[in-house]
């Protein structure tokens, strides 16, 4: 599981160098999930708000410290913490709660046509994954399930 979520959250960082100038983002880049910036929330900063991880282990890719899941009013958080003790990526699935969203609103449970209120077209839709990608590429994607969001992953852009 730990290596499909990070071969899942690399290809996003991959893909943001091929999409098309016309569906990358512009402005500034949602790097909330859950309340997590992913590039300045702490594995510290983690456990003083959700309390104790579910699990939290050493992840065995050499570029990530820790990987960590909490569980938060039914919906499962999944963290994977960098060397230099940053969240890098994340994701979050399950029931739609309070906690499950983006800094701009995107939530568990929501739909197509929110995605497009809160982000507008710019995005590259395969199926029923969603790819939302910014200059600086910080990406999130979207799963749909029966036409509601299922599942969010954001990952930060590559340094």
């Amino acid at each position: 599981m730990r290596q499909l979520f990070l071969a899942v959250l690399l290809a996003g960082l991959c893909l943001a160098d091929h999409l098309p100038d016309n569906l990358v983002q512009r402005g500034k880049a949602d790097v909330l999930l859950c309340g997590i910036d992913v590039y300045h929330t702490t594995l510290a900063d983690l456990k003083k708000r959700f309390g104790t991880p579910l699990t939290e282990k050493p992840y065995p890719d050499a570029s990530a410290e820790v990987e960590a899941v909490w569980e938060q009013d039914g919906s499962r958080i999944h963290v994977v913490i960098d060397a230099g003790h940053v969240a890098e990526g994340l994701d979050v699935s399950g029931k739609p709660s309070p906690v499950a969203k983006t800094g701009r609103g995107l939530a568990l449970g929501q739909s197509l046509a929110d995605i497009k209120r809160i982000y507008g077209s710019r995005y590259f839709r395969q199926g029923d994954e969603i790819r939302i990608e910014w200059e600086d590429g910080t990406h999130l994607t979207v799963t749909l399930s029966s036409g509601r969001i299922s599942r969010l992953q954001l990952g930060a852009g590559l340094e």
